[in-house]
């Protein structure tokens, strides 16, 4: 992710960069890590209600099959394109997404 504009930063109500997190083989076939993880991510919210924004990169496996990364991707851009400060932000290597209707 490229940061394009520095007018980012001062966001009405402040942003917060999610990074990449990863969880153990033991674990990854259980949805309770992920359930802690964003339990975790919703109580850091919860303490600091100023923070409106919520970027960070996204990687997709390639085991989903092209119908699943089409909705995906099309969710994700539909978001990004409903967020003013999403002008001031690019990624490195945009996804290609065909139109998903």
């Amino acid at each position: 992710m490229a940061m394009r504009d520095d007018a980012f930063f001062p966001a009405p109500g402040g942003a917060l960069e999610l990074g990449r997190s990863f969880i153990t083989p033991e674990y990854q076939r259980s949805r309770h890590a992920l359930d802690l993880l964003w339990r975790g991510i919703g109580s850091y919210l919860a303490a600091h209600p100023d923070i409106s924004i919520l970027y960070g990169t996204v990687s997709l496996s390639t085991q989903y099959d092209a119908v699943s990364t089409q909705m995906i991707c099309s969710a994700l851009i539909e978001a990004d394109e409903s967020c003013e400060a999403a002008a001031c932000i690019s990624a490195y290597l945009a996804a290609r997404v065909a139109a998903f209707s």
